[in-house]
């Protein structure tokens, strides 16, 4: 049983958030209250974010869909059809490279993965080691979408018949495996990075504020992350069994407990009300993934049929995206 898609854990996106009645002074983000991170990290921070919202916004959903028209038992211009009506941003051809704004004012998704002059720019002084990856991958989802242009989906003839347009279907195919490789080139650079950053960050906050609520927070979020990776990486090399991750579950469970009690246990502050916050918004996320987990644990050791492990699964990475996707909101802003 293996995953489908490698994630990008404990991103750092920033987005519009609503803001609450409070003190200015609170939503000043963590980041700039430490002292000691250097502004090559802080730059660092803002390249990255960018890419991890270039995986969480276009990356993930292409290979979810593009995954799903392979397993498509007729690869025809039907199930592209499906593809496209489902991740319409990604396949419409007069979506454009640019962070314009289309007419109903929202940015368009695919602006991050297709860093223009400033921003490259910033992406090559603060990860050279990235950058080129990056490039690639931006490489590859131009070449994909210049297919995409080709393709005629809305030609009624074409879907009744269920033909193909074998010259444009010809090039669509190879340019999607080319994203495909490019994003598995990308995925685990910015994950190696994003680990390195926060865990830097993490030693900063115990160094400087203690084992505050940020720090709680900060480490339990490491720790799912982790988890995730673990799970992914057992799985990958098919040594994943129900006792291991039991111990897995077993081991985050008393992780987040801490992090509960400690919350609980100490009053909120100025300081802290934005963590607090986040953590009121993740934790219920937290607790449906935890209980997704439990369910493949019991399936398995209940001897269930492998289409209902691959279910669960399936179901587990998915209350995973919905949990990042949540802690994404808050990040920039809380740390």
């Amino acid at each position: 049983m293996k995953t489908r898609t490698q994630l990008i854990i404990l991103g750092i996106v920033a987005v519009g958030l609503t803001p609450f009645l409070q003190p200015l002074d609170a939503w000043v983000p963590l980041q700039t209250r430490l002292r000691g991170q250097s502004t090559a990290a802080l730059e660092q921070s803002r390249s990255l974010s960018v890419l991890i919202q270039c995986v969480n916004q276009v990356d993930g959903p292409w290979r979810r869909g593009f995954e799903a028209y392979q397993a498509h038992e007729t690869k025809s211009a039907a199930s592209l059809l499906e593809l496209q009506r489902r991740y319409p941003d990604l396949f419409n051809p007069r979506y454009g490279d640019e962070a314009s704004r289309d007419s109903d004012g929202h940015t368009r998704r695919l602006a991050p993965c297709m860093p223009q002059s400033k921003a490259q720019l910033a992406l090559h002084d603060a990860l050279p080691d990235q950058e080129r990856s990056a490039l690639d991958y931006a490489e590859a989802l131009r070449g994909m979408r210049q297919q995409i242009g080709r393709l005629d989906f809305e030609s009624q003839l074409l879907i009744a018949t269920n033909l193909k347009p074998r010259n444009a279907m010809d090039g669509f195919l190879p340019a999607a495996e080319r994203l495909i490789e490019a994003s598995n080139t990308l995925r685990p650079v910015i994950e190696q990075k994003d680990r390195e950053l926060r865990t830097t960050q993490l030693a900063q906050l115990e160094q400087r504020l203690g084992k505050d609520a940020h720090w709680y927070v900060l480490n339990a979020l490491l720790g799912v992350r982790d988890a995730l990776t673990a799970i992914k990486d057992s799985a990958d090399r098919q040594t994943l069994t129900p006792s291991t991750l039991a111990a897995t579950h077993e081991s985050l469970r008393l992780q987040l407990e801490q992090t509960r009690n400690y919350l609980a246990a100490n009053p909120s502050t100025r300081s802290t009300y934005n963590v607090r916050q986040m953590w009121r918004h993740v934790d219920p996320l937290t607790q449906a993934w935890m209980h997704t987990m439990q369910t493949l644990i019991d399936d398995w050791n209940q001897h269930a049929p492998p289409h209902r492990l691959s279910e669960d699964f399936d179901t587990m990475t998915l209350g995973y995206d919905q949990l990042i996707g949540e802690y994404n909101r808050w990040a920039d802003t809380v740390f």
